[in-house]
């Protein structure tokens, strides 16, 4: 039974004195569900106590309210001629303590799950000897060999290419932020990586941490695009020699039509001009004239080709005119 109790354990027990004094304390303020209601007999702490043995530990007391508060007790034995009569028992709430470690236990579970799930390469290097403390799961794949053949060993020459006093964040005070990197793997090979460096203290001691991304995908996309990049250059400049090549030889035909049609003209006008002279002749006999008038029109019918195969070659230059005139349909039919 509760024989004595002071004013600091009524207040965490939400208690006036009078209502624990001569109560039996078990019953009173440890017999709950989180105990899974033991009994005295039952329970651990009141048996040590009941049989006079020291306690030192953590239990959970029933408030007054219906709460339960995590404590941390001591209790001794009183003795009286050599004869057990009775603990003296000393506590103090540690609940807010209690919340505060299930908080980080909860918050380093939910880092540790975070660090070993992301598809990001983690690994945490002492600023100091820059030894290698820590890698996920993610960096032992990219580096080709289990955690424990990574961890111990120095970065420098290990997985980064620096040489021993130029680290480009502890010697050289560079940043390294999302930097296109090398990774050096367990069998001697490099990879590509996407890098980033952040200074941080753990337990006041600074660690670098490095966060690797594989981007050999991105590196191979690359130059498969710089290779399609210069096939297309390729093409473009093949395309342009053509069009080069085909501008001369239009070109060519162009001065060709026009020294032929040129060379067909001048005797041409001599014909056309020397008949239409005959069948202005009056000494000429019916036949004759008739002869002379169909020299005129094969002329005329000559010319009207040359003046056609100008203009072709104008409509190859894009030079083309459409010219709207009255055409002798009966005299087209004759000359064909």
């Amino acid at each position: 039974l509760i024989q004595r109790i002071n004013p600091a354990a009524c207040r965490h027990l939400g208690y006036e004195p009078e209502e624990l004094i001569g109560q039996p304390v078990h019953d009173r303020i440890h017999r709950h569900s989180i105990n899974d209601e033991n009994t005295e007999q039952q329970c651990p702490l009141f048996r040590r106590m009941s049989r006079g043995e020291p306690h030192d530990g953590e239990a959970s007391f029933h408030r007054k309210d219906g709460t339960v508060i995590v404590v941390e007790v001591a209790s001794r034995p009183l003795f009286l001629h050599h004869k057990w009569i009775g603990s003296v028992t000393a506590f103090h709430d540690i609940t807010e303590r209690k919340h505060m470690e299930e908080d980080l236990r909860e918050k380093e579970h939910f880092q540790r799950t975070l660090m070993e799930s992301l598809p990001v390469g983690f690994i945490i290097i002492d600023a100091k000897t820059r030894v290698i403390e820590r890698v996920n799961p993610t960096a032992t794949r990219l580096f080709g060999a289990p955690g424990k053949e990574i961890v111990g060993n120095r970065c420098h020459r290990f997985m980064c290419p620096a040489d021993e006093a130029s680290c480009p964040i502890l010697d050289l005070d560079q940043t390294v932020d999302s930097s296109d990197r090398v990774l050096i793997r367990h069998d001697g090979t490099t990879i590509p990586v996407l890098k980033t460096v952040t200074r941080i203290f753990i337990q006041s001691e600074e660690k670098l941490l490095e966060c690797i991304i594989d981007i050999r995908g991105r590196v191979a996309a690359e130059e498969a695009l710089k290779e399609a990049n210069q096939k297309l250059k390729a093409a473009i400049a093949k395309a342009e020699a053509l069009t080069d090549k085909a501008e001369a030889a239009n070109r060519s035909k162009s001065v060709f039509l026009a020294n032929m049609s040129h060379e067909i003209r001048t005797p041409l006008n001599a014909i056309l001009g020397y008949s239409q002279l005959l069948q202005q002749d009056a000494s000429l006999g019916r036949d004759h004239l008739a002869q002379v008038r169909t020299i005129n029109r094969s002329g005329d019918h000559l010319l009207e080709l040359i003046n056609d195969i100008l203009e072709m070659s104008k409509i190859d230059a894009g030079q083309i005119k459409v010219n709207n005139e009255p055409v002798d349909l009966a005299r087209l039919i004759e000359d064909f």
